[in-house]
């Protein structure tokens, strides 16, 4: 019963992680596409990319490492074989929650870029 409660516990992590990485790569893929293809100057450089990646995922590891695991998990039967890690409503969340990000994240550079640089500047901005 303890290796079925850890294996749960490490499933229930393994899928909070998943999610995570999911939801933060989102609007790093977006900051680093959108703005090429609407015709704007680059927001994320590769050298950006690389170190906020060196930065996120040991912190991925970290935290996760330390969540708690959830009060039930002794009560849960064993989990099925068949259950993916990520199923379509984490998806959907996940990608939600990096959209929003995303759209937080090109707001503010739009807001920066258009309103208080002029537009000779714009391109200097980064």
């Amino acid at each position: 019963a303890v290796v079925s409660t850890q294996s749960t516990g490490i499933f229930d992590n393994l899928c909070k992680a998943m999610c995570y990485i999911i939801a933060i790569h989102v609007p790093l893929a977006g900051l680093a596409l959108l703005p090429i293809l609407v015709g704007w100057p680059e927001v994320l450089y590769p050298t950006h990319i690389v170190f906020l990646e060196l930065v996120i995922d040991p912190a991925c590891s970290i935290i996760l490492e330390a969540e708690e695991e959830d009060p039930d998990v002794m009560e849960r039967p064993p989990r099925d074989l068949r259950i993916h890690m990520v199923n379509l409503s984490n998806a959907l969340m996940a990608f939600a929650q990096g959209f929003s990000i995303l759209g937080a994240c090109m707001l503010a550079y739009f807001i920066d870029t258009w309103y208080f640089l002029c537009p000779a500047e714009a391109g200097n901005a980064i």
